[in-house]
């Protein structure tokens, strides 16, 4: 247990892959409304990183608590690489109830983790969670401001409003050509991050076709499809994003031969291996985030969930080399 003599720098340490900075700043807001020092939360994160340059392995060894948004990509990014390698140093040293696994989708907890302690915002609530991570940081001799009935009243009606405002915008038509230019900016770019990625032969060729609302990019036996799925009323708090990922050739046409018959390559049909949706989640086109649905956390911009998209991407062709290595 990290003792309060030691006086750690953090109170609370906010760990997840670079495109979850969207929801690392929302709850470090969240944290600090309550931490007697507003300074005292570290998240990855350019704009706020610290000045003395604090790598993840000094944090992870003295703040009081840590935070860690997982997802089935942590732990296979280089950076939550070696956010894993800190976290098993601290679980090591008997810190493991002082580290807080926050889900942000199916996948589980691992297995060396076991007690480390789940904080499923999805059923337990966000002011349930926060409490329980704020008591735990004043366990370990940090120093909390006390609730204000007015400041609570305050953020629940600042968060209704934003409710509101979010349903009437994307509840009108004026967020239909919002939605098509972030589905542009979204395909553009993944697109640009696959072209630029290094790779060997065994990645193969690059294919994308486009159409309105659609984009499949084939990566040799992979490939990554985005879709816009419209309701009937093609209100775009109706609508929702998926997206897919896939082993093996994805509707790949004929090859047209003059003068011969149209020839059909033997591919490896197209197998689902994972799906993602996402719903639009903005109250203007400036702040327009994509949430993943049916959670309350989880929000990316275009930019941010293309990052993603491409870290899910490579990791699955890693994996399709070494499954082909021991085949």
């Amino acid at each position: 247990m990290i003792k309060a003599s030691a006086r750690p720098k953090y109170d609370t340490a906010i760990l997840g892959a670079e495109y979850e900075s969207d929801t690392a700043r929302f709850l470090a807001d969240r944290l600090r409304a309550r931490l007697n020092e507003s300074r005292c939360v570290w998240m990855r994160d350019p704009s706020m990183a610290d000045a003395e340059g604090t790598t993840t392995t000094d944090v992870c060894a003295s703040a009081r608590t840590v935070v860690v948004l997982h997802d089935r990509l942590w732990g296979r990014t280089p950076p939550t690489s070696e956010d894993r390698t800190a976290l098993e140093a601290r679980i090591a040293r008997g810190a493991a109830s002082t580290i807080f696994f926050v889900p942000l989708d199916e996948a589980p907890v691992p297995s060396w983790a076991r007690k480390a302690k789940v904080t499923d915002l999805g059923k337990k609530g966000l002011d349930e969670s926060m409490e329980i991570l704020l008591e735990s940081i004043s366990a370990q001799g940090g120093r909390l401001r006390d609730a204000v009935s007015d400041d609570v009243s305050a953020l629940a009606a600042n968060y209704e409003r934003l409710v509101r405002d979010r349903d009437t915008y994307l509840g009108s038509h004026r967020s239909g050509p919002a939605c098509a230019r972030e589905l542009e900016r979204l395909a553009d770019d993944v697109i640009q991050r696959v072209e630029s990625m290094e790779r060997d032969e065994a990645a193969g060729e690059i294919e994308v076709r486009r159409g309105a609302g659609r984009c499949i990019i084939q990566l040799g036996p992979v490939a990554l499809t985005m879709s816009w799925i419209r309701s009937r009323t093609d209100a775009v708090i109706e609508g929702r994003l998926m997206i897919m990922e896939w082993d093996g050739i994805v509707r790949r046409g004929t090859d047209q031969v003059p003068e011969r018959a149209p020839v059909r390559h033997a591919y490896q049909p197209a197998t689902l291996v994972r799906e993602d949706v996402f719903v639009a989640d903005a109250a203007t086109e400036q702040t327009w985030r994509w949430r993943r649905d049916g959670r309350p956390l989880g929000t990316y911009t275009s930019r941010d969930l293309a990052a993603r998209c491409m870290a899910s991407l490579t990791a699955r062709l890693e994996e399709v080399a070494v499954e082909a290595v021991r085949s």
